[in-house]
């Protein structure tokens, strides 16, 4: 994401951090196809972040039943299996960005 142009008396850090704010809010309001293929078309970090943001608390939950339901409760486990789906989905997200990408220039 690039800063925008300089403000008088704002630090660099700053600007981003307002710049980043802002790029959020635009995908909070965002449907979840049209974050899906935000996600996958932009390299933008926000969005990204917007997608495991909305996932997150979902894929704990269904983690910490299953990991209770085999008589596991560690935080770490939990941690790994909430990160694997996570990662799961941006891996094919971005898979299928790079193959549409490759398609198009075909």
């Amino acid at each position: 994401m690039k800063p925008f142009g300089g403000l008088p008396g704002v630090s660099l850090t700053s600007q981003v951090r307002v710049e980043s704010t802002l790029a959020l809010v635009e995908y909070v309001s965002l449907s979840l196809e049209e974050l899906v293929l935000a996600c996958r078309h932009t390299d933008d970090a926000a969005a990204w972040r917007e997608f495991v943001g909305r996932f997150h608390r979902l894929i704990a939950t269904a983690a910490l039943r299953v990991a209770r339901r085999w008589g596991e409760s560690s935080p770490q486990l939990i941690d790994d299996l909430v990160q694997k789906p996570i990662l799961s989905l941006v891996t094919t997200i971005s898979e299928r960005s790079v193959s549409s990408k490759t398609a198009r220039m075909r």
